[in-house]
């Protein structure tokens, strides 16, 4: 578990490599961090958690509006991230996905792209540990890949290749009921993501190389949404999602607007 997060926390900041198209490939990159992001600022506020922080990129979003705390169970990300974004919060060292603060202690929490690198059946203690340190009506924001992203399954299927780091993905409706059954409100859900991966993969970098750059960013830009129109091809599932009771409503429903 401890090196598969490492290898995790370190490829959020891993280099792309040189190639067709490669300046729309590290732009689908950060408009997919972006796009996460965004909905993580729009609920932040008070003592917030960042629940696998690898080497701190939401603190940097955040860039000191919140009470910041990160916490991953890998010394040396946890170390690199204090030492880059210490200005913006703390960051600490988590063991065995046990999280060292009382009850109720923080207004809001996010945990982006970490659950599918945990066993099925730590899921659920996953969940509860975070919503044990909310407080009630508390926003989490929280995303994970879709099992079903037809490029990986595709992937799977004929070549044999899959995430090594990736233990359990869900499928976009599996996921919400999951979420659902640990006693967490839905307050919005965002499908992310190009069904095609025409940014991705050699074909389609190849392809969209011959367009105008004014053309591909339009096609980006249409793509890192194209999800909504079938959900179960998205590319990413991100979930806002709130503690009970449903007195927070109205407050997470504000945090979003």
């Amino acid at each position: 578990m401890k090196e598969n997060k490492r290898a995790i926390s370190s490829s959020r900041q891993a280099p792309l490599r040189h190639d067709i198209c490669s300046d729309e490939i590290r732009e689908w990159v950060r408009k997919i961090h972006s796009f996460r992001l965004s909905f993580v600022e729009r609920t932040a506020y008070g003592k917030f958690l960042d629940y696998g922080c690898g080497t701190g990129y939401v603190a940097k979003a955040l860039q000191g509006r919140v009470e910041y705390t990160g916490v991953d169970v890998d010394p040396e990300i946890v170390a690199e991230a204090q030492s880059v974004y210490g200005t913006y919060g703390h960051f600490e060292v988590i063991r065995d996905n046990k999280l060292p603060y009382s009850d109720g202690t923080f207004d809001s929490a996010a945990s982006l792209e970490v659950i599918e690198h945990l066993p099925k059946d730590k899921h659920a203690g996953f969940i509860d540990e975070i919503t044990r340190v909310l407080k009630p009506g508390a926003p989490l924001v929280i995303s994970t890949p879709n099992r079903i992203y037809p490029v990986k399954v595709f992937k799977k299927r004929f070549l044999r290749w899959h995430n090594p780091y990736h233990l359990y993905e869900y499928r976009p409706h599996e996921f919400l009921s999951f979420l659902a059954s640990k006693g967490l409100v839905i307050c919005d859900i965002q499908y992310m993501g190009d069904p095609l991966n025409l940014f991705g993969n050699p074909v389609g970098r190849l392809a969209l190389n011959v367009l105008p750059a004014e053309v591909r960013s339009r096609l980006l830009r249409a793509g890192l949404r194209a999800g909504r129109l079938c959900p179960a091809w998205c590319y990413d599932i991100l979930a806002t999602t709130r503690t009970p009771p449903s007195t927070g409503h109205e407050q997470c429903i504000k945090r979003m607007q």
